[in-house]
């Protein structure tokens, strides 16, 4: 069982690791990544707001967009 735990905690280290690198080499081309988290909550947001006023519509959409990629297959 240690065994097993030492290599998680290796693979969450390195999960860590490179999500810090990619952070940076964001920051570093001027992109923000707590305004990108900001503006994703938001539109999270947005989204159920619009598919609890219109739950018909949404399943509609949803019907026509999974029927398409059907298609494609």
């Amino acid at each position: 069982m240690t065994a097993v735990q030492n290599e998680s905690d290796k693979l969450i280290d390195a999960a860590a690791d490179t999500a810090k690198a990619a952070r940076a080499q964001l920051k570093n081309a001027g992109i923000d990544t707590d305004v990108m988290a900001s503006r994703a909550g938001e539109l999270g947001t947005m989204l159920k707001a619009e598919i609890a006023a219109k739950p018909f519509q949404a399943v509609g959409i949803a019907l026509v967009v999974g029927f398409i990629y059907g298609l494609t297959r």
